[in-house]
């Protein structure tokens, strides 16, 4: 009997130790979908607070699967949050000009649950990638969006307290990584 070889960093596809479909790859969602056959995929977006740039991601994640028309699951949360806080004036206004509607949003923290939930996992600072690998739960993959983004900076900056020129700033940084994570263009490709 012929045993597979186990999947490598860029592969799109493989099946956990248990026969669950696992994302892989940086992108490919719509294949994913396809071979996993019970339920769209499920990503997990993660900053600090969860007011300025998870909540942002995962808007502009929902209206990247919309357009593409494949089902996404997403969540948003915040390592630090304060539950229920809202988004400053400054994100509320870059997402409204970006024609993403955060107005309903409210921060919400990072429950271990989120985890075991979450097929991937998305997060904006190295240290984020370090404290959700560190917490041991779920078998999600942890991805730093900072990755995708041009130039690969090293983080996606936090906009919180800055300037709406920051903020809009945050968005289009991240609507780059997005949509570079969502085709394929993660690191070494």
């Amino acid at each position: 009997e012929e045993v597979p070889a186990p999947p490598r960093p860029g592969d799109e596809f493989f099946r956990g130790a248990e026969g669950e479909a696992r994302l892989g790859g940086p992108s490919q969602l719509r294949q994913v979908v396809k071979d996993r056959g019970k339920r769209p995929p499920r990503v997990l977006v993660l900053c600090t607070g969860n007011l300025c740039r998870s909540p942002l991601a995962g808007a502009i994640l929902e209206r990247m699967a919309r357009e593409r028309g494949v089902p996404v699951e997403i969540r948003t949360r915040g390592l630090m949050a304060v539950e229920g806080e809202p988004p400053p004036l400054e994100t509320l206004r870059a997402a409204r000009e970006a024609g993403l509607d955060l107005s309903g949003h409210r921060g919400r923290r990072l429950e271990t649950e989120d985890l075991e939930w979450a097929d991937r996992v998305l997060v904006m600072e190295p240290w984020q990638k370090e404290t959700v690998e560190g917490m041991k739960a779920g078998k999600a993959p942890v991805q730093g969006l900072w990755e995708w983004a041009p130039g690969r900076p090293g983080e996606i900056p936090d906009p919180y307290m800055e300037d709406a020129g920051a903020h809009g700033r945050t968005v289009r940084l991240l609507e780059q990584a997005l949509a570079a994570w969502w085709e394929g263009g993660g690191p070494g490709q």
